[in-house]
């Protein structure tokens, strides 16, 4: 499919319409849904067009800034180690804040702030594949995830994030009707089973007001098997009482879960993008549910499950790996977004260039990052290993042993 020319002729198509400002960003379901209609010749409404317009660049903000204003953080994990050894979190690579929308007929003109100018966090942000589009006026350019290609291949409605699932409960409904798409089942079964049992790191809102409330009633033959529509009196106490705001709170309850996890049975999840990862790709598949339990930290959930794993697995590679990532934890930042044949390609090349000394191999592979690097440079391997030399005199914690079962030049002597 030639996503470009497609996005070409929705853009055309909607220009032909409305007079598009000469900068900012079109970014969600009016580009979306064009290029949908025009692939699969339906009639989806475009009810408003979303222009977002940066108004700063700026690298670090506050927390209360952040909480008292909508926004949207990127999260990656972060695999480490610490005085404890072993350790796994996340670490924010972004985030953008709304600062002000205003409403100018079908525009709906959207000012932000941001870490970056990047317009593929806008796209990111968006909670459903099918929105995942957008336009940068100035340059000219579309941009797009890997997700809404999915949803223009198959026609199937999926979760991108858990930042608020019950707004996307009800937004898939919605999306169901509009675009005369598939919704798989399993996308309300994940959200009953987030809303009733993980608190994902990313997941910022559970509540809404009245517009959700009404949409919820408009498409409650659809959403009532499944949930329960609960005012949060409790809540709307505080907000009168404290800030004087007088709105009904609502939340959504789920009736039933059906998943079939049990609750803290999967290691290594904190954000809900791994957690879909985990429920597409590996729920289910005790080959790759052994494997994820070992390689969760060097799994990366934007490369595809069958781009990972591109050879037979063997309890050799698995274990292999698994002493690398468990006893030099740092290697991650090297290893995360690789194949599994190319995770072991690099472990294999770096032991290799230091034979006579895999310790500084693999604390190189710890500490640099080794994409910016030519590993074939004899000059660039000596510079970082006197560089290594310099900061690092023994292998105190024996990793060489611990990861490839070698006995350390010290452990020689003290025999």
């Amino acid at each position: 499919m030639n996503y470009q020319e497609l996005f070409r002729q929705a853009l055309s198509e909607i220009k032909s319409k409305w007079e598009l400002p000469s900068t900012g960003f079109l970014a969600g379901g009016s580009l979306a849904n064009m290029s949908w209609n025009i692939l699969k010749g339906k009639n989806s409404p475009i009810n408003d067009l979303d222009i977002y317009h940066l108004s700063e660049v700026k690298k670090n903000i506050s927390s209360r800034e952040m909480k008292e204003k909508q926004h949207f953080t990127k999260n990656e994990k972060w695999v480490y180690e610490d005085y404890s050894g072993y350790n796994i979190g996340y670490q924010q690579k972004g985030y953008y804040i709304i600062e002000k929308v205003s409403v100018d007929g079908i525009f709906n003109n959207i000012e932000y702030k941001s870490s970056t100018d990047n317009k593929s966090i806008i796209i990111d942000s968006f909670d459903i594949n099918c929105c995942q589009l957008g336009y940068d006026i100035e340059k000219d350019e579309f941009v797009w995830t890997k997700d809404f290609e999915i949803f223009l291949e198959t026609g199937e409605l999926r979760l991108t994030n858990l930042t608020s699932p019950a707004h996307s409960a009800m937004r898939l409904v919605k999306k169901k009707h509009d675009l005369g798409a598939f919704l798989p089942q399993i996308e309300i079964e994940i959200i009953c089973y987030s809303m009733k049992n993980i608190k994902f790191m990313d997941t910022q809102k559970f509540r809404f007001k009245e517009r959700y409330a009404n949409m919820y009633k408009e498409y409650q033959s659809d959403l009532n098997t499944h949930f329960k529509l609960v005012r949060d009196k409790e809540i709307e106490e505080y907000l009168r009482n404290n800030l004087g705001v007088h709105d009904h709170i609502w939340t959504l309850e789920p009736k039933s879960i059906n998943l079939d996890i049990e609750k803290g049975e999967i290691p290594g999840i904190f954000i809900s993008k791994d957690f879909l990862f985990y429920v597409r790709n590996i729920m289910n598949n005790a080959e790759l549910e052994k494997l994820w339990f070992k390689l969760h930290p060097l799994m990366d959930s934007h490369l595809s499950i069958e781009s990972y794993v591109d050879l037979e697995l063997t309890d050799e590679i698995i274990e292999k790996l698994y002493k690398l990532v468990i006893h030099a934890p740092n290697v991650s930042r090297n290893l995360q977004g690789l194949s599994i044949s190319k995770q072991l390609e690099l472990f294999d090349t770096i032991i290799q260039k230091f034979s006579n000394d895999p310790f500084i191999g693999i604390t190189i592979l710890e500490k640099y990052d080794l994409k910016n690097h030519n590993l074939d440079d004899e000059m660039e391997l000596l510079l970082m290993e006197l560089s290594i030399r310099r900061e690092v005199i023994d292998d105190v914690q024996d990793k060489v042993y611990k990861i490839l079962g070698i006995e350390t030049w010290k452990r020689q002597v003290g025999k």
